[in-house]
């Protein structure tokens, strides 16, 4: 169970010190906690972010104690890029500490002494994300800012209207049959699909019950999106290059392995850094990232970061890393000097026009944004992105990307394996050929987002067309035998709307 059942808590600060108090709702569980909240267990709670000592003050006439964490707040209380302005999110993320059960607990108090009977809403279980049932995955990716901590990316005044062409109603080839658009939609647990063909909408159509308002998760189709944010900020020269060192940004990390890293190498997924991106694996990097988020542990994320081994030397070796791009978040997070969704809705939600908040998820309460994951953004505002991507960076005659950054960003920096498709397999089933700057590039040339459980943002310059897939793909322990490939569905439906939709003005 959380400590926070059991306690509530509040923060003070001095200097860089970190005062935290620690009150049992139940006066019975004082002696309880503490056995079980130790000094050593509050250290251990907040490691990488209290680099002194702890101590514990115990005050059993009040049944409080009192937590005092020395070098705790960055240096004073004006705190790192990654934490909020005075550490008072420290309390929180105290209470997020599991703990066991005080013996007999269950029976013997089933409800919190004064806590009046409500109306609550079962929620799916955050740190549980990447390995939801399907039964869960349809509710929960358009819940994700009720689930995570999150900040909001905030539209303009006036909405820019997209401009609707002629519907179009493709069938495709797959496994020997023929399928028509709605069993598309259906055969592949789709929640949401737009085709933009030279500028122009030709398909909008939902499922799963998704309502145009609602924002789905974005997975890692974010990725690509905050790697185009740091070519707006080359063009506004908050990045002087993307051969600058990352620790330039960010210097907690000196002395990491990613001391040897420069930001062209977090772009194109060349740290060289070991990292485990198995998401069926609870103790798996990319896991134990996912819990740190679901905990809202601050410097969690960072923490992990600088106990990772080096590899490969930085730059020799292409590896999927999603550590990687929340590095690139917090690089860029320094470079602009303000929240990355602040920035985002300043140089791309507002001037391409678009119509509802978007939202970044952080890493804590008031913490960092997540640059590589689990945004979360409406279905209509997906395809406006892409449209930005096909217009060049260009918005009403101001160019917001560097002239040839998307020639850059399409560029294979790395081509393909055999053993990295063998190491994964959706390489092969979605057409993908090599890897850009935090894009893939399809076998057709096409800048493509890819994201976990069927999310995809394709874009082929060449054609003028875009097609953005929202989905809720089961996971493997939920597949039944025979069950066709989605992923390389997608790509067959893909080359069904680019044969229809040429030769369409």
């Amino acid at each position: 169970m959380k400590l926070r059942e059991l306690a509530h808590s509040r923060t003070g600060d001095k200097g860089n010190r970190s005062n935290i108090s620690l009150i049992p709702y139940d006066p019975s569980h004082y002696d309880y906690l503490r056995e079980v909240v130790t000094a050593e267990r509050v250290k251990a709670h907040f490691r990488g972010i209290v680099h002194g000592a702890v101590e514990r003050y115990e005050l059993p006439s009040i049944h409080s104690f009192n937590f005092v964490l020395d070098d705790a707040l960055g240096g004073g209380v004006a705190r790192s890029l990654s934490l909020d302005s005075h550490g008072k999110s420290l309390s929180s993320a105290l209470l997020e500490m599991d703990v066991p059960a005080p013996p007999g607990y269950a029976a013997t108090n089933p409800i919190r002494p004064g806590t009046p009977a409500r109306p609550t809403a079962h929620l799916p279980k955050a740190e549980d994300f990447l390995l939801w049932p399907p039964n869960v995955q349809a509710y929960g990716y358009r819940i994700v800012d009720r689930l995570f901590n999150s900040r909001v990316i905030r539209k303009g005044p006036s909405p820019r209207p997209l401009s609707y062409g002629q519907h179009v109603q493709v069938s495709y080839r797959s496994g020997g049959a023929t399928f028509s658009l709605d069993e598309f939609i259906d055969r592949n647990s789709l929640s949401g699909l737009l085709v933009l063909k030279n500028g122009k909408v030709v398909i909008e159509q939902y499922g799963l019950g998704l309502l145009p308002s609602d924002r789905w998760s974005t997975m890692s189709t974010v990725k690509s999106i905050t790697a185009t944010l740091v070519g707006v900020a080359l063009q506004d020269g908050a990045i002087h290059s993307l051969d600058d060192a990352v620790t330039t940004y960010v210097p907690s990390l000196a002395g990491s392995a990613y001391e040897e890293v420069a930001i062209r190498h977090l772009l194109t997924m060349a740290s060289g850094i070991r990292w485990n991106e198995d998401y069926t694996d609870k103790q798996s990097d990319v896991n134990c990232y996912s819990k740190s988020l679901a905990d809202g542990v601050p410097g969690g994320v960072f923490a992990l970061l600088r106990s990772l081994p080096r590899e490969h030397p930085a730059g020799a070796h292409w590896h999927y890393n999603t550590g990687d791009t929340f590095l690139l978040g917090a690089v860029l997070r320094s470079a602009v000097g303000m929240p990355l969704a602040d920035y985002m809705s300043r140089k791309i939600w507002q001037p391409c026009g678009m119509e509802f908040d978007a939202f970044y998820t952080l890493e804590s309460p008031d913490g960092l944004e997540i640059g590589g994951s689990r945004a979360g953004i409406a279905l209509r505002d997906f395809g406006r992105f892409a449209q930005f991507v096909l217009d060049d960076g260009v918005v009403d005659g101001a160019r917001l990307l560097p002239e040839g950054w998307n020639d850059d960003a399409n560029r294979r920096t790395y081509t393909f394996s055999d053993s990295d498709r063998a190491l994964m397999p959706q390489i092969t089933s979605g057409a993908l050929d090599g890897y850009g700057y935090s894009w893939w590039i399809a076998e057709d040339g096409a800048m493509t987002a890819v994201g976990f459980a069927g999310q995809r943002i394709y874009i082929n310059r060449a054609e003028r067309l875009a097609i953005v897939t929202l989905g809720a793909f089961p996971q493997p322990r939920y597949r039944g035998p025979g069950e066709h490939d989605r992923v390389a569905e997608v790509v067959a439906f893909t080359e069904a709307v680019k044969s229809a939709l040429r030769g369409y003005d």
